[in-house]
């Protein structure tokens, strides 16, 4: 089963003329464990971006689809990401977050 299918995804952030990602495209089935690697600067963060959600700003071409679960993901800043002051309030944040 087919999870997610990007289809020639281009994307520039606002006010650049480079193209941050060129004509990706990809599948992604159920069950598949995929690791996304590449040096710095070179779209891994703004590919998961997309993924999860649609940009704000900037020029998109291509398509993104997914079949209706929940995506997030991880930076590797993992210090940046806490957002509560204590453990057990950060272990709960993401579940009340998708509302359980």
């Amino acid at each position: 089963m087919e999870l997610y299918n990007i289809s020639n995804l281009s994307y520039s952030y606002p006010g650049s003329d480079m193209n941050a990602l060129s004509d990706i495209s990809l599948k992604i089935n159920k069950g598949e464990f995929v690791i996304l690697c590449g040096s710095s600067g070179s779209g891994k963060s703004t590919l998961l971006n997309l993924m999860k959600a649609p940009a704000d700003a900037g020029t998109q071409k291509g398509q993104i689809s997914f079949s209706g679960h929940f995506a997030g993901f991880v930076t590797q800043f993992t210090d940046e990401q806490i957002v509560c002051d204590k453990v057990w309030h950060e272990l709960a944040f993401g579940a009340e977050s998708i509302g359980l």
